[in-house]
C-alpha cells in the first residue's frame, strides 16, 4: 500500500471515529427567549417546550452534511410522533422562507421548520448542522446538551433517555 492510500485510509477512519465518537458537550445553559416562525407562519416560544424534551437541529440547506443527515431525521421525526414528552425541532438558520420552501419540498420534510433569524449567533451555534437537546420539564427550559456535525440517532435518543431518567430540574 502506498504511502499517499495509507493516509487516505487513516483519514477517512479518523473522519469516520469522528462521526461516530459519543462527543458531546454537556451544559446547564437555560434559554431566555425564544420566539420562532415556521414557513407557514405559526409561531413557537419558550412555552411550548414545557415539560418536554426538545431534540433542535439547527442546520442550512446549502449544508451538505446537514443534507446527508435529513432522511434519519426525517424517520427520527416519525418515530416520535404521538409522543407527549419529547419533540423534535428542525431550525433552518439564518435563511429566508423562499430559499427554504423549494429546498423542503425537494427533500419530501413533512416535519414544520423554523425560521431563526439571529437564533443560532445568540446561541453560539456555528457549525452545520449542531443538535441541542433542551430540557423543557423544569422551571426553565435549558440546553443540557450540544453536538456539532452529524450525530447517529442512536446518540440523540440516548441522551434523550438520560434525560427521561432524571428528575426535572
Amino acid at each position: 500500500m502506498t504511502r499517499a492510500r495509507r493516509l487516505l485510509v487513516l483519514a477517512v477512519a479518523l473522519f469516520g471515529l469522528g462521526v461516530l465518537a459519543d462527543d458531546w458537550d454537556t451544559e446547564k445553559t437555560p434559554l431566555k427567549e425564544l420566539s420562532v416562525k415556521d414557513l407557514d407562519g405559526r409561531s413557537l416560544t419558550l412555552a411550548d417546550l414545557k415539560g418536554k424534551i426538545a431534540v433542535v437541529d439547527f442546520w442550512a440547506t446549502w449544508c451538505i452534511p446537514c443534507i446527508k443527515e435529513m432522511p434519519e431525521l426525517k424517520a427520527y421525526h416519525e418515530k416520535l410522533k404521538g409522543r407527549q414528552d419529547v419533540v423534535f425541532l428542525s431550525f433552518d438558520a439564518e435563511e429566508e422562507a423562499g430559499d427554504v420552501r423549494p429546498f423542503v419540498k425537494k427533500m419530501g420534510i413533512g416535519f414544520p421548520v423554523y425560521l431563526t433569524g439571529d437564533l443560532a449567533d445568540r446561541l453560539g451555534v456555528s457549525v452545520f448542522p449542531t443538535k441541542l437537546i433542551v430540557d423543557g420539564r423544569g422551571k426553565q427550559p435549558t440546553i443540557r446538551f450540544r453536538r456539532g456535525g452529524i450525530v447517529p440517532i442512536a446518540q440523540i435518543e440516548a441522551r434523550v433517555k438520560k434525560l427521561l431518567a432524571e428528575p426535572p430540574s
